[in-house]
């Protein structure tokens, strides 16, 4: 018996079919929780354009972006008494997918079942709206109790959107050789070109790595190298893209950063990044946004434009150096989980 090909696999997409169904089955991150309010808000996943919407009870449901009737784009409607309602026809749909109205109908006709929107999975975790395509994801979702922490100061960018893939902008994240080069401008002008030597491990759900970095006191965001920290970095990384640091300036300073990266399409991404720390909590974050908006801006001057978009999982295809460890053992991962070439 032949395999029936998955109802979401896109017409047009620009992953192999081999990696797209590889990395269907895994739980990505699509929106922040607050960007889903009171109308359908469209994203795109591996190709597949999505719709999101809050049912009446607020649960997020997250849906195929496709009418089930003429194939029209449902997050070009609107969302009534907790109904998405189709801009075509006007049918409505509850959080459950079914169709509860077809204004055309007349009163009383009975609507087939089969009239029901192709849901997706989906889950609220972390300020984030989270979706596997296929089935409940191989990999649980991210542990960071620090987003939920009352004791800390939480804060996020707005949605980032990368003209490179999901996977080197992850291998970007977690690596440090570039510091000094990529973000002299902010905290990176100040810190030492050797990466000390460091291990990383496997973890149950993805990758762990720490080491210690002498680099400009970042809290004073002035850029003054006269101020050196030897800050403490620990790196927690869970599949497919979700991305941690811990950094501690010193006892009683530290700061989590999170970027949960969407792999919109092979070579397109988009970042979603958010922030908790327990210092100057009397302080307004706009100076601190500011200054992890310009160490982005300063990643995506030089990851945009590296080539190709993807990370090649062939490890002869690229040069490694003892500081790249991290990368290594992320393709390598990759390959145990069925990613090909």
């Amino acid at each position: 018996m032949s395999k029936q090909p998955n109802s979401l696999f896109p017409r047009e997409c620009t992953f192999t079919e081999n990696n797209w169904t590889v990395l269907s089955k895994f739980w990505h991150v699509v929106a922040f929780s607050s960007e889903v309010g009171d109308a359908p808000v469209s994203v795109r996943l591996l190709d597949v354009p999505l719709v999101l919407f809050r049912g009446g009870d607020g649960t997020a449901t997250a849906a195929h972006d496709v009418c089930p009737h003429r194939g029209s784009l449902l997050s070009q409607g609107d969302v009534i008494e907790g109904a998405l309602t189709c801009p075509y026809h006007g049918f409505r749909y509850a959080g459950s997918g079914q169709c509860i109205h077809v204004p055309s109908n007349p009163p009383g006709a009975k609507i087939p079942e089969r009239l029901h929107l192709n849901l997706i999975n989906v889950r609220e975790h972390g300020n984030l709206i989270w979706v596997c395509l296929d089935g409940d994801g191989i990999v649980p979702l991210p542990d960071w109790p620090e987003l939920t922490d009352e004791s800390l100061q939480n804060y996020h960018l707005p949605g980032i959107d990368a003209s490179t893939s999901a996977t080197r902008f992850c291998e970007n994240f977690n690596d440090v050789a570039h510091f000094a080069f990529v973000h002299a401008g902010t905290f990176g002008g100040g810190c030492r070109e050797v990466v000390e030597d460091h291990a990383v491990t496997k973890t149950e759900s993805g990758l762990h790595h720490s080491l210690v970095i002498e680099q400009i006191d970042r809290v004073t965001l002035d850029g003054d190298e006269e101020q050196t920290t030897a800050a403490h970095y620990s790196y927690d990384f869970t599949f497919p893209f979700a991305n941690k640091m811990h950094i501690r300036f010193d006892e009683e300073r530290s700061q989590h950063i999170f970027a949960a990266v969407t792999p919109v399409s092979s070579s397109q991404c988009r970042v979603h990044m958010q922030f908790a720390r327990n210092y100057d909590l009397d302080q307004p974050i706009k100076e601190s946004l500011e200054f992890e908006r310009s160490v982005a801006a300063e990643d995506l001057e030089v990851i945009e434009k590296v080539s190709p978009a993807e990370s090649p999982l062939d490890l002869s295809e690229e040069f490694h150096v003892a500081a790249d460890r991290w990368s290594v053992a992320f393709r390598r991962s990759w390959k145990t989980f069925g990613l090909a070439q």
